[in-house]
């Protein structure tokens, strides 16, 4: 992975193969795997082409007929930064490229709503468009926040919400599919009302 032959590895220290650890930090680092006896981080390391690829390492302190050793097994990691990079870029288009527009089109058609000359049938468009982009954002939002979840930084805000209404969303949603596949469905739920707790 490195190109170095096992000699000339064996010439090197610690610092000229991983440049994040330089000199001022490795007594600091030795004394973190000393206490831990095992440590995984991300680093970067640099091949004897003078390339430098990012790597996961997990070192081991090891005491060895009364020696002190660090073994360290370097793992690349450059196809998983690639695809991290590429999903952040992912997530940069959904949040510009298509959450604007949207927003745009529902202002858009907010402004259409308010006009009193409309018939029936524009409407009734109308407000099949503006569920439609509606429902798009929501779509955008959530793979944000899946998005976020993976990356560890996602901010849970509870919030209320109409059951009833997402309920009556999702049945109009299925419905057409329901129809054309000839499939019948049923929805129930049992609401039990809570009792207040009298504490004495």
């Amino acid at each position: 992975m490195l190109g170095f032959t096992r000699g000339e590895l064996r010439r090197k220290i610690v610092p000229e193969v991983v440049p994040g650890i330089s000199r001022e930090r490795w007594p600091k680092f030795w004394e973190r795997l000393k206490y831990n006896q095992m440590l995984i981080f991300e680093q970067t390391v640099r091949r004897r082409d003078g390339m430098v690829i990012p790597v996961e390492v997990t070192a081991y302190y090891l005491m060895f007929k009364g020696t002190e050793l660090a073994i360290g097994f370097f793992s690349d990691i450059s196809e998983r930064k690639r695809v991290e990079s590429l999903r952040e870029d992912v997530e940069r288009m959904v949040r510009h490229d298509l959450r604007s527009p949207t927003i745009a089109v529902q202002t858009l058609f907010k402004i259409f709503d308010k006009a009193d000359n409309l018939t029936d049938d524009q409407q009734e468009l109308l407000e099949s468009v503006m569920k439609a982009s509606r429902r798009m954002l929501n779509i955008i939002d959530m793979s944000r926040a899946l998005f976020k979840m993976e990356a560890g930084t996602y901010k849970m805000r509870p919030e209320t919400l109409d059951l009833l209404s997402i309920m009556d969303s999702v049945i109009k949603d299925i419905s057409p599919f329901c129809v054309s596949g000839r499939l019948t469905w049923a929805l129930t739920w049992k609401v039990s009302r809570l009792r207040p707790r009298v504490s004495s």
